[in-house]
């Protein structure tokens, strides 16, 4: 329903017996008041410039209880107007709000991943990947022992050399089979980590083998 929202009509507004309602405001375009059953919710929908059409959510304006008696008051006529007219001015502009929300939630998100130190994210990896595997423990626990000196640090200060010396120490040893196994274990590690964005770039590719594996002799 289209119509100029006012105060005195915004008190005179009961939760639907079904479904929800929609008033929208012809005074503030776009700015809309959706009713349900349990409460009542401002929303806004403006397109930025040169971008697409974004919706918001400015805030809740009142609820009910089970009653429909009215149990709080939220976000008033006025000042959904003025957040809806600071949207649409940024918006005029090209400021673009959900995109840049979701820009910082992205970052949130990795400076905890990087927080994360790389035991713990070897224990993520046995969690969601190598539970299904019938060697998963065997894997993990290979990881655990190859990255031994780097379990406390924080896995973005892992390095390829890191990984590379833990080959190399087998290969040297001439447990050639063993190093490469290491280093498929590596490999699909540092893929996931990257994959999840705990570390930035895959590491891991690249990693050199121990060599061509010659089959044994047998009588």
């Amino acid at each position: 329903m289209r119509r100029k929202l006012t105060d005195r009509f915004l008190e005179s507004i009961k939760p639907p017996e079904v479904g929800r309602a929609t008033y929208s405001d012809t005074t503030r375009p776009g700015l809309h008041l959706r009713v349900g059953q349990r409460k009542a919710s401002w929303l806004y929908e403006k397109r930025v410039k040169s971008g697409q059409k974004r919706k918001h959510t400015l805030g809740t304006y009142c609820s009910w209880d089970m009653d429909g008696r009215r149990t709080g008051r939220g976000l008033s006529l006025a000042n959904a107007r003025e957040i809806a007219l600071e949207i649409e001015t940024e918006a005029s502009r090209g400021v673009d709000r959900i995109a840049l929300a979701e820009a910082e939630r992205l970052t949130a998100e990795q400076a905890k991943a990087a927080e994360k130190t790389v035991v713990q994210v070897i224990e993520q990896y046995e969690a969601l990947k190598l539970c299904n595997l019938a060697t998963g423990e065997a894997v993990a626990r290979e990881l655990r022992k190859a990255m031994a000196d780097h379990l406390d640090s924080r896995i973005t200060t892992l390095t390829r050399p890191d990984l590379q010396a833990a080959i190399d120490t087998h290969a040297s040893a001439g447990r050639l089979v063993y190093a490469n196994r290491i280093r498929a274990y590596l490999r699909a590690f540092t893929r996931w980590a990257g994959r999840r964005g705990y570390i930035a770039t895959d590491i891991g590719f690249g990693l050199d083998g121990a060599g061509r594996e010659m089959p044994r002799d047998r009588v």
